[in-house]
């Protein structure tokens, strides 16, 4: 008896998942690597990347570092020859920057509850710089885990709640994957 396996039926696996791109809201942030790993840890292998089509020079781990933007691929060779290959594309954006910190923000209690209106905009002055409000929105949070996870935003203006409270500003490019946070007390 024997068993037979249709040419190119078999798959030795190998993915480096979905394409990071700008437009799918997911690319990479400049002056952040994305590490590319092809999913495969067999003994015995060679591997081969290539960047736009070319070769990359001494690439030979199933894991390749990238900071710039290409269609990145992989060709990984079994020792009895069977081949497995995966491409993705990767783009990178540009992040905030926080040129300047921002300042500490004290209101002077005026009829005796502790509760004042508070607005941020100054603050977004300093930590934008010359950088577009519009090409870097600016969210305010109550705690720096609501920040990084972009979650329950605090309206604007804000309203206090304790004397003293720490805000956390979560400035983001447009696609809300690459950003900054940083913190002032109110």
């Amino acid at each position: 008896s024997a068993i037979f396996i249709e040419g190119g039926s078999f798959n030795i696996g190998g993915d480096l998942g979905v394409d990071r791109l700008i437009v799918n809201g997911n690319p990479g942030c400049i002056g952040t690597p994305i590490t590319l790993d092809a999913n495969l840890t067999i003994s015995g292998v060679t591997f081969e990347w290539f960047k736009n089509g070319t070769v990359i020079a001494g690439e030979t781990n199933s894991t390749l570092e990238v900071s710039t933007d290409g269609t990145y691929s992989f060709n990984v060779t079994l020792n009895d020859g069977c081949e497995s290959t995966d491409e993705v594309i990767i783009e990178f954006t540009t992040p905030p920057e926080i040129t300047t910190p921002p300042e500490d923000i004290l209101l002077c209690e005026t009829d005796g509850n502790s509760v004042e209106e508070f607005d941020f905009s100054a603050n977004e002055v300093l930590v934008l710089g010359s950088q577009a409000s519009t090409d870097f929105p600016i969210t305010y949070h109550d705690s720096q885990m609501n920040a990084e996870d972009n979650r329950s935003p605090l309206s604007i203006p804000y309203q206090n709640t304790l004397a003293t409270e720490t805000i956390w500003m979560r400035i983001a490019d447009g696609t809300q994957s690459c950003y900054r946070v940083i913190s002032f007390d109110i």
